[in-house]
């Protein structure tokens, strides 16, 4: 569950660098100020705040999935699945 929040996290922050540049060069290239620019700006700023909540779910979720890899690690050791001697009859 994890690796989708940091993918999402990963997709929106690129598309937002990517659309900087846009803005930038638009606001070089423009005399006054273009409202383009401005609807360009409020995308990049929600951009960047559904990158931020999704790295913060990213990590909750990382935190979650550790702790059950460990329980489940915990199990394999205590049912001696990983010793391959103990599953050989006799």
């Amino acid at each position: 569950m994890s690796i989708t929040h940091f993918a999402r996290t990963a997709v929106a922050s690129v598309i937002a660098f990517i659309l900087c540049g846009g803005v930038a060069k638009l606001l070089v290239d423009s005399r006054s100020l273009p409202i383009l620019a401005i609807v360009g700006m409020a995308v990049i700023l929600g951009l960047a705040i559904f990158a931020a909540v999704q790295y913060v779910r990213g990590r909750r979720a990382q935190r979650s999935e550790d702790t059950r890899y460990e329980r489940m690690m915990e199990l394999r050791r205590s049912l001696q699945l990983d010793d391959p001697a103990a599953l050989l009859p006799g």
